[in-house]
């Protein structure tokens, strides 16, 4: 028996949540199928509300993010809600 199986430690690796800032869903689609890479979940975030209450690890700012209505709310929590921002 494997140390792993004795110390229950079977999970599956860690996804990285990625937020990926931008206006137009077809601009979102185009950059996944460009950019993707194994172990990443993505994102669309066009408010506030897809990014309250969540944690990313990384973000991702595409063409013409800053004409988002709420684009200063958006960058003020992510600031504070990045994993890497919480060590």
């Amino acid at each position: 028996m494997s140390k792993e199986n004795e110390n229950g430690n079977l999970a599956k690796p860690m996804l990285a949540e990625v937020a990926v800032i931008c206006p137009s869903y077809r601009d979102f689609l185009n950059f996944v199928r460009e950019f993707e890479k194994d172990g990443e979940i993505y994102t669309w975030v066009y408010g506030i509300d897809k990014v309250r209450g969540r944690l990313f690890d990384r973000v991702e700012k595409l063409f013409n993010y800053y004409e988002l209505k709420d684009i200063d709310a958006v960058m003020d929590y992510l600031e504070t809600h990045l994993r890497s921002n919480l060590r």
